[in-house]
Protein backbone atom coordinates (compact mmCIF):
# COMPACT_ATOMS: atom_id res chain seq x y z
CA UNK A 1 0.00 0.00 0.00
CA UNK A 2 1.91 3.36 -1.40
CA UNK A 3 -0.16 5.19 1.56
CA UNK A 4 0.57 2.56 4.57
CA UNK A 5 3.36 5.63 6.29
CA UNK A 6 0.95 8.65 5.36
CA UNK A 7 -2.07 7.07 6.39
CA UNK A 8 0.32 5.93 10.30
CA UNK A 9 1.56 9.55 10.56
CA UNK A 10 -1.83 10.73 10.02
CA UNK A 11 -3.45 8.47 12.58
CA UNK A 12 -0.28 9.95 15.10
CA UNK A 13 -0.36 13.18 14.14
CA UNK A 14 -4.63 12.88 15.22
CA UNK A 15 -3.75 10.80 18.38
CA UNK A 16 -0.82 13.84 19.21
CA UNK A 17 -3.62 16.46 18.65
CA UNK A 18 -6.30 14.93 20.69
CA UNK A 19 -3.46 14.81 23.94
CA UNK A 20 -2.45 18.47 23.09
CA UNK A 21 -6.16 19.00 23.39
CA UNK A 22 -6.51 17.55 26.88
CA UNK A 23 -7.80 13.92 25.92
CA UNK A 24 -6.22 11.47 28.56
CA UNK A 25 -7.34 8.95 26.47
CA UNK A 26 -6.71 7.82 22.66
CA UNK A 27 -8.65 5.23 20.78
CA UNK A 28 -7.93 4.22 17.32
CA UNK A 29 -10.29 2.20 15.27
CA UNK A 30 -9.09 0.10 12.40
CA UNK A 31 -10.92 -1.49 9.89
CA UNK A 32 -9.58 -5.12 8.31
CA UNK A 33 -9.47 -6.33 4.80
CA UNK A 34 -10.56 -9.58 5.12
CA UNK A 35 -13.78 -10.80 6.28
CA UNK A 36 -15.13 -14.04 8.21
CA UNK A 37 -11.54 -14.82 10.20
CA UNK A 38 -11.92 -15.31 13.45
CA UNK A 39 -8.36 -14.81 13.60
CA UNK A 40 -6.19 -11.68 13.33
CA UNK A 41 -4.53 -12.32 9.70
CA UNK A 42 -0.73 -10.95 9.34
CA UNK A 43 -1.70 -7.51 7.52
CA UNK A 44 -4.03 -6.78 11.06
CA UNK A 45 -1.12 -7.90 13.48
CA UNK A 46 1.65 -5.66 11.67
CA UNK A 47 -0.97 -3.04 11.31
CA UNK A 48 -1.34 -3.05 15.16
CA UNK A 49 1.64 -2.95 16.22
CA UNK A 50 3.22 -0.51 14.34
CA UNK A 51 0.16 1.73 15.90
CA UNK A 52 0.78 0.54 18.80
CA UNK A 53 4.40 0.45 18.47
CA UNK A 54 4.06 4.29 18.03
CA UNK A 55 3.08 4.74 21.83
CA UNK A 56 0.02 7.25 20.32
CA UNK A 57 -2.87 5.18 21.16
CA UNK A 58 -4.22 3.45 25.00
CA UNK A 59 -6.48 0.83 22.89
CA UNK A 60 -6.57 -0.29 19.12
CA UNK A 61 -9.66 -1.59 18.53
CA UNK A 62 -11.02 -3.19 14.96
CA UNK A 63 -13.74 -4.14 12.78
CA UNK A 64 -14.78 -4.77 9.06
CA UNK A 65 -14.22 -8.43 9.81
CA UNK A 66 -17.65 -9.20 10.86
CA UNK A 67 -16.70 -11.72 13.57
CA UNK A 68 -15.18 -11.56 16.97
CA UNK A 69 -11.27 -11.97 16.86
CA UNK A 70 -8.99 -12.14 19.31
CA UNK A 71 -7.80 -9.72 22.18
CA UNK A 72 -4.24 -9.31 22.63
CA UNK A 73 -1.98 -7.12 24.85
CA UNK A 74 1.00 -5.72 23.13
CA UNK A 75 3.66 -4.25 24.45
CA UNK A 76 1.75 -2.58 27.19
CA UNK A 77 -1.15 -1.65 24.16
CA UNK A 78 -4.47 -3.58 24.05
CA UNK A 79 -5.59 -4.31 21.04
CA UNK A 80 -8.68 -5.76 20.12
CA UNK A 81 -8.68 -7.15 16.61
CA UNK A 82 -12.52 -7.33 15.90
CA UNK A 83 -15.82 -7.05 17.67
CA UNK A 84 -18.14 -8.31 14.73
CA UNK A 85 -21.31 -7.39 14.12
CA UNK A 86 -23.93 -6.47 16.82
CA UNK A 87 -26.63 -5.26 14.02
CA UNK A 88 -25.38 -6.46 10.42
CA UNK A 89 -27.77 -8.79 7.86
CA UNK A 90 -27.64 -12.12 8.94
CA UNK A 91 -25.24 -14.79 7.06
CA UNK A 92 -26.60 -18.22 6.19
CA UNK A 93 -24.14 -20.22 5.21
CA UNK A 94 -21.33 -22.30 7.16
CA UNK A 95 -18.49 -20.19 6.13
CA UNK A 96 -20.27 -16.79 7.25
CA UNK A 97 -22.22 -17.51 10.33
CA UNK A 98 -19.55 -16.02 12.35
CA UNK A 99 -21.04 -13.13 10.91
CA UNK A 100 -24.00 -13.42 13.58
CA UNK A 101 -21.97 -12.94 16.56
CA UNK A 102 -19.64 -10.51 18.43
CA UNK A 103 -18.91 -8.88 21.20
CA UNK A 104 -19.82 -6.00 23.58
CA UNK A 105 -16.79 -4.36 25.23
CA UNK A 106 -16.40 -1.91 28.01
CA UNK A 107 -12.94 -0.97 28.26
CA UNK A 108 -12.10 0.84 31.77
CA UNK A 109 -9.38 3.34 32.37
CA UNK A 110 -7.57 4.80 35.89
CA UNK A 111 -5.19 7.57 35.92
CA UNK A 112 -4.81 10.67 37.06
CA UNK A 113 -6.82 13.16 35.54
CA UNK A 114 -4.61 16.32 33.81
CA UNK A 115 -0.97 13.66 34.10
CA UNK A 116 0.14 13.15 31.05
CA UNK A 117 0.42 9.27 30.39
CA UNK A 118 -0.61 8.04 33.72
CA UNK A 119 -3.75 6.65 32.39
CA UNK A 120 -4.16 2.91 31.69
CA UNK A 121 -6.64 -0.16 30.35
CA UNK A 122 -7.15 -1.17 33.77
CA UNK A 123 -10.28 -3.72 32.94
CA UNK A 124 -11.86 -5.23 29.78
CA UNK A 125 -15.19 -6.51 30.09
CA UNK A 126 -16.72 -8.03 27.55
CA UNK A 127 -20.46 -9.83 26.69
CA UNK A 128 -20.87 -11.96 23.86
CA UNK A 129 -23.69 -11.51 21.31
CA UNK A 130 -25.62 -12.56 18.19
CA UNK A 131 -27.91 -11.00 15.83
CA UNK A 132 -30.52 -12.55 15.69
CA UNK A 133 -32.94 -13.66 18.54
CA UNK A 134 -35.32 -16.59 17.94
CA UNK A 135 -35.37 -16.47 14.85
CA UNK A 136 -35.90 -12.59 14.55
CA UNK A 137 -32.88 -10.25 13.14
CA UNK A 138 -32.38 -8.37 16.45
CA UNK A 139 -29.14 -8.20 18.99
CA UNK A 140 -29.27 -11.01 21.68
CA UNK A 141 -27.12 -11.38 24.75
CA UNK A 142 -25.35 -14.34 24.73
CA UNK A 143 -24.48 -14.29 28.41
CA UNK A 144 -25.04 -17.14 30.58
CA UNK A 145 -27.72 -15.44 32.12
CA UNK A 146 -30.01 -14.98 29.50
CA UNK A 147 -31.43 -11.66 30.01
CA UNK A 148 -33.12 -11.45 27.01
CA UNK A 149 -34.08 -14.72 26.79
CA UNK A 150 -32.31 -17.27 24.76
CA UNK A 151 -30.90 -16.39 21.09
CA UNK A 152 -31.33 -19.50 19.62
CA UNK A 153 -31.38 -22.52 21.85
CA UNK A 154 -29.59 -23.72 25.52
CA UNK A 155 -27.58 -26.10 23.36
CA UNK A 156 -26.74 -23.49 20.74
CA UNK A 157 -25.81 -20.28 22.58
CA UNK A 158 -23.53 -22.31 24.99
CA UNK A 159 -21.07 -23.47 21.84
CA UNK A 160 -21.51 -20.05 20.24
CA UNK A 161 -20.36 -18.57 23.69
CA UNK A 162 -17.28 -21.08 24.18
CA UNK A 163 -16.67 -20.75 20.70
CA UNK A 164 -16.14 -16.71 21.07
CA UNK A 165 -14.70 -17.56 24.42
CA UNK A 166 -11.90 -19.62 22.41
CA UNK A 167 -11.46 -16.97 19.76
CA UNK A 168 -10.63 -14.30 22.16
CA UNK A 169 -8.31 -15.58 24.23
CA UNK A 170 -6.39 -17.90 21.16
CA UNK A 171 -3.69 -14.79 21.08
CA UNK A 172 -1.04 -14.52 22.46
CA UNK A 173 -2.67 -16.68 25.91
CA UNK A 174 0.97 -17.79 27.03
CA UNK A 175 2.55 -14.16 26.98
CA UNK A 176 -0.19 -12.15 28.45
CA UNK A 177 -0.71 -14.96 31.49
CA UNK A 178 2.83 -14.08 32.06
CA UNK A 179 2.20 -10.76 32.72
CA UNK A 180 -0.22 -11.08 34.83
CA UNK A 181 -3.27 -11.46 33.19
CA UNK A 182 -5.86 -13.48 35.07
CA UNK A 183 -9.38 -14.83 33.32
CA UNK A 184 -12.45 -15.63 34.83
CA UNK A 185 -16.29 -15.58 33.74
CA UNK A 186 -18.94 -14.18 35.70
CA UNK A 187 -22.03 -14.51 35.44
CA UNK A 188 -23.55 -12.41 33.09
CA UNK A 189 -20.04 -11.09 31.37
CA UNK A 190 -15.99 -12.05 30.65
CA UNK A 191 -13.27 -9.82 32.57
CA UNK A 192 -10.04 -9.36 31.70
CA UNK A 193 -8.50 -7.27 35.12
CA UNK A 194 -5.49 -6.13 34.01
CA UNK A 195 -2.60 -7.02 36.91
CA UNK A 196 0.50 -4.51 36.44
CA UNK A 197 3.49 -5.75 38.39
Amino acid sequence: DPNHQADIDKAVAKAKAAREQGADVVAIAMHSVQEYLDYADSWQQSEAHELADTGAFDVIYGAGCHCAQPVENYNGTWIIYGLGNAVTESANTADTLVNNQGITARIQFAGKKGVAGSWRVNRIDWVPSANETQGKYQWCSLASDHPDGTCWDETQDANVRQRIWDVLYSHGRRSERGQGMEYYRGANEFIWPVVFR
